[in-house]
């Protein structure tokens, strides 16, 4: 039994190389496979993620170090005898990238590695002065803004946000100044920079804000606007779905100043975990009903009603949200309960809209059901090869290995016949007149491939029953 305390990041690495399933479904899985091949209960902790995450940014360049002179330390080590090539790899970053440019622990593996210690040392050297570190080579993260969505379900005034995130930011940054002397008194050359606390409002998606790279180490799942619902941690390209779905629904008022949708309706978030984009339909559906408070601050303060027990209303719109997998489930139920606030005397028992999480596959949900009369729109984001996410580790693989190539084909095959199959699904439900389809992918064969497919069989079908009848 190996000893090394990688074996959880090498299982992980492993099931990521022979299955091509990307690593994030692989974590969310209730069980793990550790490095000796058996299953472990609990989804990996965050430093065992952020290893694999780094491995698999330099599998590539581990690759040329092991292929170097004719395979030298490829055979040396035993490399294709090895069956635990996710450990392996694992250890081989660890020795030569990671922090402490060491392998913790013992085991098999790691003698196979240390006996060849000085020359893998060597071979990285010659790598780094050939190409430069992994990390500047265009294969390592991409410093992009830190988006944040307003959540106006638990917080319609967006300007009280903006006004917390300030002070938060300039906190953290007379923090900064108070630890390096050098960055207090600014040179002539810098006083007109303005400090990095500065926020903007997307000029595409209503509520989000855009906030500087630096303020990812200040926003994380524990920072108080976050933990209270108020705000949430998604990127700008996750937001067109829902902004897509209710956009397409909403018609001008008669005073041409407001925007509402014409008649209430319930929708299905096919494909909801961990709750993002359903959280943020809701919030629209919820504005576009014209049941959300102004959110510019300049509204005079409404008078507070009488606190009494909440009487619970019919929401004048459902989402119903489905997720198969219990894991993801028990997110998504969590992340209602805190995005989606529960009818209250302050809102009049009622929402104006309610989420209805529901444990369950898509696939299997009847269309025909009572429950689902009022559905008139569907968003689908179904499961893909996340080829679209530029900070994806999965994006990490080596292009140049053909056995991976084939197996990404097969993945992308099996991936785009299940996209087919929900998105026909999805055009079964009697009532539905529009269908928001998304992708993390850049390939064809999951985005105009699948929706073509979708469309030419639906003709097919419609044409046949007409010969028929």
């Amino acid at each position: 039994m190996s000893s090394s305390p990688y074996n959880q990041a090498g299982g992980l690495l492993n099931e990521h190389l022979e299955k091509r399933r990307g690593l994030k479904s692989i974590a969310f899985d209730t069980t793990t496979t550790t490095g000796s091949g058996k299953r472990k209960k609990g989804a990996p902790n965050k430093a065992t993620y952020a290893t694999v995450c780094k491995t698999m940014q330099h599998l590539s360049a581990i690759n040329e170090i092991l292929d170097a002179n004719n395979k030298k330390l490829r055979r040396g080590i035993g490399f294709d005898a090895v069956r635990n090539k996710g450990l392996l790899y694992v250890c081989i970053y660890e020795l030569l990238f990671g922090k402490y440019k060491s392998i913790r622990g013992g085991g098999k593996v790691k003698r196979m590695i240390v006996k060849y210690e000085r020359e893998l040392r060597r071979e990285a050297e010659d790598y780094v002065s050939k190409h430069g570190s992994v990390e500047d080579s265009g294969g390592g993260k991409v410093n992009f803004p830190r988006y944040i969505r307003v959540n106006t379900l638990r917080s319609p005034r967006v300007s009280e946000i903006v006004e917390k995130l300030k002070g938060d930011l300039s906190a953290k940054a007379v923090v900064v100044e108070g630890e390096d002397a050098t960055t207090v008194d600014q040179s002539e050359d810098t006083k007109d920079v303005p400090p990095d606390t500065t926020i903007y409002v997307d000029a595409h998606v209503p509520d989000l804000l855009v906030l500087p790279p630096t303020a990812s180490s200040l926003l994380h799942r524990d920072h108080y606007l976050v933990k209270s619902g108020k705000v949430v941690l998604q990127d700008k390209s996750s937001c067109f779905s829902a902004l897509a779905m209710v956009r397409g629904h909403i018609v001008g008022s008669e005073d041409g100043k407001e925007e509402k949708i014409a008649e209430p309706f319930d929708y299905i978030d096919a494909c909801a975990a961990p709750g993002n984009k359903t959280s943020h339909l809701a919030a629209l559906v919820r504005s576009s009903l014209g049941d959300d408070d102004d959110d510019d601050g300049t509204a005079a303060p409404k008078k507070k009603k009488k606190k009494g027990k909440a009487k619970n209303k019919k929401p004048k719109s459902t989402v119903f949200a489905f997720e198969r997998n219990s894991t993801r489930f028990a997110i998504l139920e969590e992340r209602m309960k805190l995005f989606v606030p529960p009818p209250t005397s302050e809102n009049n028992g009622n929402n104006g809209v309610a989420v209805h999480p529901i444990h369950g596959d898509f696939l299997r949900s009847d269309p025909s059901d009572p429950r689902f009369a009022n559905v008139r729109a569907i968003m689908l984001d179904p499961s893909c090869s996340g080829s679209g996410i530029v900070n994806s580790p999965d994006r990490w693989m080596e292009e140049g290995d053909d056995g991976a190539a084939k197996k990404d084909g097969k993945r992308i095959e099996s991936l785009s016949n299940f996209q087919l199959v929900a998105l026909k699904h999805a055009m079964s439900f009697p009532n539905v007149d529009r269908i928001v389809y998304s992708t993390c992918s850049v390939h064809e064969e999951e985005n105009e491939g699948v929706v073509s497919k979708a469309l030419s069989e639906a003709e097919y079908g419609d044409s046949k029953k007409e010969e028929d009848g």
